[in-house]
């Protein structure tokens, strides 16, 4: 296995991995989910962690590209990847430990965004990472209409 394959698989399985150890940290907090008011296109909640747990894996591979990538731009995309997983590790802090829909909306929000411009730059010298991404960017669209709907709902 070459050096640059080995990146990308370290990066996604980190990813995936942070996604897995924050879901079973949260465990009994993820049993509230069957007792909100949800909308008709809320996924099951074992759905919602296996879709999380890949989108994770993806967007890990996304940055491994980042960081394989010399290009002028490298530091900025790896800093919006990094706000992007912290984000994205705070998220179910707020709407199911905290109960804060508000701050879980906002911190849905900031993810999407940084998903976003994380792809967008990263697009620039490395076509195949950048797309890495758009499977993931999907999900955090989902998941964000899915958070706001659940917070005006509850």
């Amino acid at each position: 296995m070459t050096e640059r394959a080995k990146k990308y698989l370290s990066f996604a399985f980190a990813a995936a991995a942070a996604g897995a150890l924050e879901t079973l940290a949260l465990r009994k907090e993820f049993g509230k989910y069957a007792f909100l008011a949800l909308p008709s296109f809320a996924p099951r909640g074992a759905v919602l962690i296996a879709a999380w747990t890949v989108s994770l894996s993806l967007a890990g591979a996304g940055c491994a590209g980042a960081y394989v990538s010399f290009f002028t731009l490298r530091e900025r995309a790896l800093f919006y990847y990094t706000l992007q997983f912290i984000s994205a590790a705070a998220w179910p802090f707020a709407f199911f430990a905290l109960e804060n829909y508000r701050a879980a909306c906002i911190t849905a929000v900031f993810v999407l965004f940084c998903a976003c411009k994380a792809a967008a730059i990263t697009y620039k010298s490395n076509k195949a990472a950048a797309l890495l991404q758009l499977p993931h960017i999907a999900w955090v669209s989902f998941c964000t209409a899915l958070c706001v709907t659940a917070a005006l709902m509850n």
